[in-house]
Order: structure tokens, then sequence, then C-alpha cells
């Protein structure tokens, strides 16, 4: 391979968000007789993708770079695609926590690169997350520990220590699993969908736990007697019972006798007829609201929002733009 460094090579450049490695010492050079050349020279490179945090972990990485010509110009040199395989990956390529899903390839265009009238090649590889590890580390957890909140529903009131424990222990450990989730991710604002979750199963804990609070604090309430006086405020008495027999009897024989005023005797509900009926209330509308939270969440940010088309393409860079134009 000694004669390489008489052969002339395009001079180009790779175009990337990351580093390159030096290149390695396998390589092949084929010169055929119609002057052909085949020049293969393997190199690393380690690429900065671009995922979009606002539907972490559902989100594509994207993996662009380019190849662009270094000093040429396009009516100088054009660099192009091979018509058969252009970009090929290998059968043994072995990836965790990211499987490539998609990848795209062609000229970079004006959108692309500032340099000008520069032959350049772009690539796209789009990647997908390993949800097992989300849904095994965060979802999972979180879906067992606010579940694990409402079984206090169901239990006695006067178990105080043990729907206590029950409220606090499930609180600390919603804290303590999202703490060391969060402890492996960059400190950012923008993650819309964990913070999201983290959000509404905190706030399903929490109201468990206040709601036995309220629901304890009126049972234990003192009855008073103003709570076994009968209310008839949607009534009116009728002093004179002949007069209220004949209103009943004409009312009888009337077709819309099912609306007619009638002399109720409303009691006020005490304060521990009003724990049961909150108790009973909770039961239902907290794994309700919860079941339908989960529903729509996963609905969004695993389902709809990936498949939007701007996780899919190379958005232009704005930057660039802005430079070429006051070039």
């Amino acid at each position: 391979m000694s004669h390489v460094d008489h052969i002339w090579l395009p001079n180009t450049y790779i175009v990337k968000h990351g580093s390159l490695k030096d290149p390695l010492v396998d390589m092949s050079l084929r010169v055929y007789r119609n002057g052909t050349i085949v020049h293969i020279l393997r190199r690393g490179i380690s690429i900065n993708c671009q995922g979009n945090l606002k539907i972490f972990p559902f989100d594509n990485p994207k993996c662009p770079f380019a190849i662009e010509s270094v000093a040429l110009e396009d009516n100088e040199m054009k660099l192009e695609w091979a018509e058969e395989q252009p970009l090929g990956t290998a059968t043994s390529l072995q990836s965790f926590n990211a499987y490539l899903i998609y990848r795209d390839i062609g000229e970079c265009g004006d959108l692309f690169t500032w340099r000008g009238k520069f032959s350049c090649l772009h690539i796209l590889l789009v990647f997908t997350r390993d949800k097992n590890y989300y849904f095994s580390s965060v979802f999972v957890p979180g879906i067992i520990l606010v579940t694990s909140a409402f079984i206090s529903f169901w239990l006695d009131k006067n178990v105080v220590p043990a729907r206590v424990m029950i409220g606090v222990t499930t609180m600390l450990s919603f804290c303590t699993t999202t703490n060391n989730f969060r402890s492996s991710l960059p400190v950012v604002s923008n993650l819309t969908a964990l913070n999201l979750w983290d959000g509404v199963c905190m706030f399903f804990i929490y109201s468990s736990l206040l709601e036995f609070v309220i629901v304890n604090y009126l049972y234990r309430k003192p009855a008073s007697p103003e709570s076994d006086s009968f209310l008839c405020s949607k009534c009116k008495k009728v002093n004179d019972e002949s007069q209220e027999k004949e209103e009943e009897a004409a009312a009888d024989k009337s077709r819309f006798a099912w609306i007619r005023p009638y002399n109720c005797n409303a009691r006020k509900l005490s304060s521990k007829e009003l724990s049961f009926k909150i108790e009973n209330i909770a039961k239902i509308v907290f794994p309700t609201l919860f079941s339908i939270f989960v529903f729509f969440y996963f609905i969004t940010f695993a389902a709809v929002l990936p498949h939007n088309q701007d996780n899919w393409i190379i958005q232009p860079n704005s930057n660039a733009q802005d430079a070429r134009n006051v070039i």
C-alpha cells in the first residue's frame, strides 16, 4: 500500500456533532484498467444524537451527519451515493438500549450547509429506545405504588396506624424511585412526559393520604345536637290537616302527580355518615381517574406523538441559514 500516497484522493470531511476517531489500519484500494479507483477506509465516529425531551422516553433519537467537500466546489468534484446498497449495516451489529429503525440518505441541499456550492451528502439514522427498561424502572413501579395507596380505602377507619403507614410509605417509596432514576438524566426542565407522570402519580398518592385525614376527622368528630334536626327547606309546612289532605287528593288525580310538592323530612347527614359517604365515593373516583389518566397518557405520548413527521426528518439549521444569508 505504499503507492497510496501517489494517488489523488478526494479531500472530504465529516460534518457532525461529536468526535471523530483516527483512521483504522484496515483499508482497501483497487485500481481497474479503465481508470476507476475504489478506496475503502474505515473510520470511527461518535455522534451526539438529537432526542425529543418533551416525549422522553418515548422519543426516537435522530443521529444526522454529512460528508462534504473541503476545498473543491461541486463543479470540480461531485459526491454521489452508490446505486447498489449505498448504506449497509453489519449483520452482527448489537445495540443496547437503542435499535436502528429508520435510515435516510441524500444530498444536503441548501438547507443543511452554509459554505456555498460544495458537494455534500447527508445521512440520517433514527433509533428507538428500549422501552422495557423504562417500563420496569419508572411506569410499572409508579402504577404499583399508586394502586397500593388506594388499598387504604378498603381498610377500616379505626386502623389508623396501618392506613397512615401505607400512605407515608408509598409516598417515600415513589420519591426514592423517582430520584434514583432521575440521577442518571441530565438536569433539564423540558421533560414534559416524565414530569407529568411523576406529578400525577404524586398527586394521587398524596390525595389518598389527605382523604384519610379528612375521613378520620369526620368519623371521630363528636355529633352536634343540630345533626338530628329535620330540614324541610324544599317543602311547606301545612298546619291545616284538612287542607293538606285535599291537596294530596287533588295531586293524586293529576297526571303530573309525580312532580307535586312533597312534605319531605330531609335529615342532615351526621359527620360519621358523611365520612362513610366520602369513603365510598373515593373507592370509585380515585381508581377510575387514575385508570383514565394512564390510558390517555400512553395513547398520547407512546402512540401519537412519536409518529409526528418532525421525528423522522432532519430539521433545517436556522444558524446555518442566517450565516449563509450574511455571506
